[in-house]
């Protein structure tokens, strides 16, 4: 786990397709122990932002669930942050 997290476009950018339901179902975790700032772009996946201190999303960072009425009028995927550093993940 890291102190200070950096997402950057197009490095950390997760794009899925929303009619794959499995892709979106992978979960994607960053965590730091202090904080994590975004610029990057996440379409149709499952992410999960945990930092001790603060997670900042500056311009340019996007979160977008796209629905598919194919497997679920709520989209595929989802995004989450937290406060709560490396220690073990909160249950969904």
């Amino acid at each position: 786990c890291t102190n200070a997290l950096t997402l950057a476009s197009s490095d950390e950018d997760r794009y899925n397709s929303p009619y794959n339901s499995e892709e979106a179902k992978r979960e994607i975790h960053y965590l730091s122990n202090t904080t994590i700032s975004a610029t990057n772009k996440i379409a149709n996946a499952t992410v999960l932002y945990r930092a001790g201190q603060s997670v900042t999303f500056l311009p340019g960072f996007e979160a977008v669930i796209t629905p598919s009425a194919m497997f679920s009028p709520a989209g595929t995927g989802s995004f989450e942050a937290q406060i709560g550093g490396c220690g073990s993940l909160v249950p969904r």
